[in-house]
């Protein structure tokens, strides 16, 4: 076989197969290929085994994963991983004053806050999460609340925006009210709702469908209109979604990342709702899921009798055609049409390279045709001709025709997998083994077709080893060898520390094996040594020399630099730029190796900070940083770090000093 008896058309891009001339919508193009279009659901995760210990009223998660929880009047901590609950102390007991509630129904967590909403008390409690002590109240001090800005009826569900503005759903007087980070109402936000919500029951954020169109949108669950009723964050409202269509009264209300409403109800059912009359129930949920909560990683969290369940998002495949229906998942990508550029030349072989999990597979047919047909015009079904499922390897029946068109069907049965197609390789014109054989066996022409499918079985298993020996030389090509075979050609060169100049995907590793001959030329000079660090790190070093300094002697800073740099004539120093001292070690290694046996070196890596008596270089590393401490193993404590209270309000026996940390409004 020579290297150029084939023509190979290879679509593996996400550019090539976003050239095809159809998609079925459930089909996803991209740089990975072919798949079926999923969408992210949530399903359960696992349930947190509360029964029997508390029956919480309403939670809320912090980004460690612990859960926060409302039982009555008393406030729990439960760490979600471990199981471990226990109560939060002097928090919480039925009453009025301050620090203690009646019938609260709801919270909310910010980044400093812990909003509550004590519902018969008719106001909103604030606690500082860092010592759960009381911040402030929101609301009327008459417990019997009221009708004004700031003041509630019953306030029944929480929520906070990305930017601490806090949302009360004042289900007595039918509106939600939005407050900031400081508890007060925001004067260009009034009230609202109150002329579209009959009897709402609960409030959930969702994300905005464009960076213009504001932090979040609101969503609110109305049982007497029996909708979701959604406004922007301005108040402004947008549309109302009617749920009649599944068949009971909703409870609780949650939205994910896609902006895809989950409403349960009392029973037994939640329901993924994506528009009016576009829903499916989750079929990996079943539980009285009494009220949702959404967690800060996506999750939801279901409040069921007693009992709480983790919901995480998953993807799934559903049936084509229909969310609710049942049946296998079929997505259908057709391609542009290929033209071999000469009708004399036929069709010969096709290569798939697929991933096909269990109950799934990749359908193959294809449609030969001539000019004069129109290019726009798809085939008809009975068409296509079809290969058996899942082909890696097929060849196309002796039959004349300029052009190509090339159908895909991904099927699967399993609401959780899917197959990938990640290229497609085609090639003509059509050739095998017969023509090595003498012209006696071509003279029949249903012997010719049978030997030529005979000999095929041999060329499927040959063509590709064949083809590796005629391009092996590409392995010695510095820019052609595959990444996984760059430190094996490095080994070549005997280049210690191969593996080191692999981040980048291999790229300076694959110039230095080019350019190897060149550096070696210079090897054991400045320029080289400088050269090769520069490739290493992308950043040029500077390398001190000691007749460098010679200018100096004699003076007072000698001494000082001496300190710095050395007195040995044959020592010089290797200055790392502070975006290039993360890779010291190796460069270390490179020095050692590439200076001049006489010589002796010594590597610095410089820091972005501002040190008298140490490496400091102005408009080098002298930029003024605020200092960063990382638990980390190069961390240490009285060396570029601060210790600090985040926390601004004044805390007991903590920091309380009059007119500093606390003030008296």
């Amino acid at each position: 076989m020579e290297d150029n008896e084939y023509t190979i058309i290879h679509v593996a891009s996400g550019e090539a197969w976003a050239a095809g001339a159809a998609t079925n919508g459930l089909v996803a193009v991209g740089d990975g290929g072919l798949a079926l279009a999923g969408e992210m659901v949530h399903g359960l995760d696992r349930r947190l085994g509360l029964a029997g210990r508390i029956r919480p009223d309403a939670l809320v998660a912090d980004r460690c994963g612990t859960l926060i929880m409302l039982a009555g009047e008393r406030f729990y901590r439960l760490d979600a991983m471990s199981g471990r609950l226990e109560r939060i102390p002097c928090l919480g007991g039925r009453g009025s004053r301050a620090g203690e509630l009646s019938g609260p129904r709801a919270m909310a967590l910010g980044s400093r806050n812990l909003y509550v909403a004590d519902t018969d008390n008719n106001r909103v409690c604030v606690f500082a999460t860092v010592n759960w002590q009381v911040r402030r109240f929101i609301g009327a001090e008459n417990p019997a609340g009221g009708t004004g800005p700031g003041t509630f009826d019953h306030p029944l569900d929480l929520a906070v925006d990305p930017c601490d503005n806090l949302y009360v759903l004042d289900a007595g007087n039918r509106r939600i009210q939005r407050f900031d980070h400081h508890g007060e109402s925001v004067p260009h936000v009034p009230p609202f709702g109150a002329d579209r919500l009959k009897q709402p029951v609960a409030l959930a954020l969702g994300p905005a469908p464009s960076p213009a169109g504001g932090r979040a949108l609101v969503h609110c669950l109305d049982t007497g209109l029996n909708a979701i009723v959604t406004f922007d964050d301005q108040g402004r409202f947008l549309g109302t979604v009617g749920l009649d269509d599944l068949g009971f009264e909703p409870a609780g209300l949650a939205v994910d990342a896609d902006g895809k409403w989950y409403v349960s109800d009392r029973e037994r059912f939640m329901y993924a709702v994506r528009s009016a009359g576009d829903w499916s129930p989750l079929e990996e949920y079943e539980g009285k899921a009494l009220r949702l909560f959404a967690g800060p990683g996506g999750e939801f969290y279901a409040l069921e009798d007693g009992e709480v369940a983790r919901l995480t998002r998953r993807r799934r495949y559903p049936p084509a055609g229909s969310w609710t229906g049942s049946g296998p998942v079929t997505g259908i990508y057709t391609s542009r049409s290929f033209d071999t550029g000469d009708g004399r030349l036929l069709w010969h072989r096709v290569t798939l390279d697929a991933t096909v999990p269990p109950k799934t597979q990749v359908r193959l047919s294809y449609f030969i045709y001539e000019t004069g047909r129109d290019p726009a015009l798809l085939p008809a079904d009975g068409e296509w001709r079809s290969f058996p499922s899942n082909p890696a390897d097929a060849l196309f029946e002796r039959k004349e025709g300029r052009y190509l068109r090339v159908r895909l069907e991904l099927v699967s049965e399993d609401r959780h997998a899917t197959p990938t197609v990640a290229s497609l390789r085609l090639q003509f014109p059509k050739q095998s083994y017969l023509r090595y054989l003498p012209a006696v066996f071509q003279d029949d022409e249903r012997g010719r077709d049978f030997l030529e499918r005979f000999l095929s079985l041999f060329e499927s298993v040959l063509y590709d080893l064949e083809r590796e020996i005629f391009t092996t030389r590409r392995y010695a090509d510095p820019w052609a060898v595959p990444a996984g075979f760059l430190p094996w050609l490095a080994s070549w060169l005997a280049l210690p520390d191969a593996d080191q100049w692999l981040e980048d995907g291999g790229a300076r590793l694959r110039t230095l094996i080019a350019r190897a001959n060149e550096l070696y030329r210079c090897r054991g000079t400045r320029g080289g040594l400088a050269e090769l660090i520069t490739l290493y790190t992308g950043k040029e070093p500077w390398i001190v020399e000691a007749f460098q300094l010679d200018c100096i002697r004699g003076r007072s800073e000698w001494r000082e630099t001496m300190r710095l740099f050395g007195e040995d004539p044959y020592h010089f120093t290797v200055l790392l730029p502070p975006d290039g001292a993360g890779r010291t070690e190796t460069v270390k290694r490179i020095v050692a190796r590439e200076r001049p046996a006489h010589t002796c070196a010594t590597v610095v890596a410089l820091e972005n900070l501002f040190r008298l008596g140490g490496h400091t270089y102005l408009e080098v590393n002298t930029n003024l940083n605020q200092p960063l401490f990382a638990l980390e193993s190069s961390s240490s404590l009285a060396r570029q770090t601060y210790l600090a209270d985040g926390e601004k309000a004044g805390q007991t026996q903590v920091r309380a000093r009059q007119g500093i940390d606390t003030v008296f409004e």
